[in-house]
């Protein structure tokens, strides 16, 4: 094969911008697998992650790993099942003491490497279905109705579910929502919907606020919101898109009509969110070390006991369950809404937090055999896995698993 340098140049940059035709990636790969290109690959390769990451230098044994792993892509690619996993942007311009970019199928992996985290990437090697996997969650919930009806939501066709008073309750693919006959007056009905471990599901409140449910999690409101404050009630973790409301009488005509989240907590303390209309997540639940808010769009004041904060966009209140301390600290807004795009994002996370996760997302046990790893971890990996492919990538970082049944065992050594 004579060498064409330019060319290779522009299918490499097609590549990893992932800009690229079958036919355009097809001939990138039948170029990688010739050993003529190996050099300008590597080189092409540690130039990226120098433009990458400020001060990088990339050593050989690392752009000898990535280039073999590319060149492995190139002979096996049609035995791999592709998962495109997206990694925002942000990500190429932090500084932080490392950055490695790995190329594997067709899909790019800019992953954080922080003084006390490691990796998570793939392996490369193409795992072997295990016999005892476990398939991820799906959207499903149980919707409990005012007389203490119980409706499983995950498998029910769509169109009316049920009448709470005046208010008709409809399922449209994986949302319910809730449409008022008439302006309810009458008595105030409530409703839960409840997402089990391996669940997700959406709700629209009557008023046109949309909620997400993350596993694990619940919301308790009202199915009409008649006086002039709505409030709802929740546990576990999720998120608000919640739709501006004017008071419609008398002097208050040009008011917001108040939302209020109350946070349902073991740690005995009160905590709600005042809103004017905005986009915000919130993670409460019990197991976690603290409930977070992290604000996305608009503004919240957040309330933990008689303490009490206002926080801009970008920003996350914390609330610590055990000392029941707030603060207020940057956000970082993709990993706390990942969960709600379908991916699990890590930013130098404990292998408890991303067992915690593991645990209510694929409905299992986590037992650890022996003494807990301490290392922390960054990286983004797609909830669309089973839970073999998930865990794969904690294998470059050392960490070893098995499953047996609906309990996943994990050990360092």
């Amino acid at each position: 094969m004579k060498k064409n340098i330019i060319r290779f140049n522009q299918l490499f940059e097609k590549y990893i911008h992932k800009e690229y035709t079958i036919e355009e990636r097809n001939e990138f790969l039948e170029m990688v697998a010739h050993e003529g290109y190996a050099a300008i690959l590597k080189k092409l390769i540690s130039d990226e992650v120098k433009d990458t990451v400020v001060d990088h230098e990339m050593d050989d044994d690392t752009a000898n790993e990535i280039f073999n792993n590319i060149v492995k892509t190139a002979h096996d690619e049609e035995d791999l099942n592709i998962h495109y996993i997206h990694t925002p942007k942000k990500y190429r311009f932090k500084w932080w003491a490392a950055a490695i970019l790995i190329i594997s199928a067709g899909s790019i992996y800019f992953f954080l490497n922080h003084t006390h985290s490691k990796v998570l990437a793939n392996n490369f090697v193409k795992a072997r279905p295990l016999v005892n996997d476990i398939a991820p969650g799906h959207s499903g919930a149980i919707l409990t109705l005012s007389n203490g009806k119980k409706i499983v939501l995950d498998s029910l066709k769509n169109g009316l579910l049920a009448n709470q008073g005046n208010v008709n309750i409809l399922k449209n693919g994986d949302r319910i929502s809730y449409r008022d006959q008439e302006n309810s007056k009458g008595e105030i009905l409530y409703n839960t919907m409840t997402t089990p471990k391996g669940r997700q599901y959406q709700l629209e409140l009557s008023d046109g606020t949309k909620v997400w449910l993350n596993a694990a999690s619940s919301i308790t409101y009202p199915t009409v919101f008649p006086g002039k404050e709505r409030k709802v009630q929740i546990t576990g973790e999720v998120y608000f898109e919640v739709k501006p409301i004017l008071l419609s009488s008398g002097k208050d005509q040009k008011k917001k009509m108040p939302f209020t989240v109350l946070i349902n907590s073991s740690a005995n303390a009160k905590r709600e969110i005042h809103v004017l209309g905005t986009h915000f997540n919130v993670n409460a639940y019990d197991n976690e070390n603290a409930a977070k808010i992290t604000l996305l769009e608009g503004s919240v004041k957040v309330v933990n006991n008689n303490a009490s904060v206002t926080i801009k966009p970008g920003e996350q209140a914390v609330m610590e369950n055990q000392s029941n301390q707030m603060s207020v600290v940057n956000a970082d807004i993709n990993e706390a809404v990942a969960w709600k795009d379908g991916f699990f994002s890590f930013k130098n996370a404990s292998i408890e937090t991303i067992m915690r996760q593991v645990e209510r997302w694929y409905n299992v046990d986590v037992v650890y055999n022996g003494q807990k790893p301490t290392d922390h971890y960054g990286g983004e990996v797609s909830e669309d896995v089973n839970a073999s492919e998930m865990l794969k990538v904690l294998e470059v970082g050392g960490i070893h698993f098995k499953i047996e049944g609906k309990k996943i065992i994990i050990t360092n050594k």
